[in-house]
């Protein structure tokens, strides 16, 4: 079902942190949440300084982490990213929140 105002979550480093890292207890959410987001069903923000903190990934060197990370985002156009600016974005965020 694709939905008109599809429900907003914001993910901080921590979800994206239990993707890249395929945390056991914690992965099947985060997939169930992309495939919503694919759907339409629902809109999934973060922000750049979240992108900063995840771009290092166990067991990968720090370039290949970082074209990982690039090729997720650019391959997933439902997922929004935010300036971190508390008085222009971040506060238009927490409304919709």
């Amino acid at each position: 079902m694709v939905l008109t105002n599809p429900k907003t979550i914001c993910w901080d480093t921590n979800c994206f942190c239990a993707w890249f890292n395929k945390e056991v207890d914690r992965y099947d959410t985060r997939a169930t949440i992309i495939e919503a987001a694919q759907n339409n069903e629902i809109k999934v923000y973060t922000s750049f300084l979240a992108l900063a903190e995840i771009a290092k990934i166990p067991n990968e060197y720090p370039s290949e982490a970082e074209d990982t990370i690039a090729e997720f985002f650019k391959s997933r156009q439902y997922i929004t990213l935010v300036s971190v600016d508390r008085s222009s974005h971040c506060e238009r965020f927490k409304k919709k929140i």
